[in-house]
């Protein structure tokens, strides 16, 4: 069954998806669990006053990490850590070493 999906040839499924694809995300935006997300982010990051306080919140540092495609990184929290930290107007900071553009994003927001 190499390349489908059940009894859905794998193309047809991404081109069905393809083609709802603004139904889908916004059923998605509204789904319950991601508005508890968004308002648990909001309420306990207007809190935070330092890194170290976000970063040792896994459900903030969780929702940062995603929403900049970078939920893998959740592994290392301290390499995010590190990326939040450093100023980017340092070019030794780790954020501008990095190939992948979405830590500067992440430590500009």
């Amino acid at each position: 069954m190499t390349g489908s999906i059940g009894q859905t040839n794998a193309l047809g499924a991404f081109l069905a998806l393809e083609k709802n694809r603004d139904l889908y995300l916004t059923r998605f935006k509204n789904s319950a669990s991601v508005q508890k997300d968004i308002e648990y982010f909001k309420t306990k990051a207007a809190k935070v006053n330092t890194v170290d306080e976000f970063v040792n919140d896994p459900k903030l540092l969780a929702f940062a990490a995603t929403a900049f495609g970078l939920e893998a990184d959740l592994k290392y929290p301290a390499r995010l850590k590190k990326v939040l930290k450093e100023s980017l107007g340092d070019e030794k900071a780790l954020a501008n070493k990095l190939i992948d553009p979405r830590y500067k994003e992440m430590a500009k927001f």
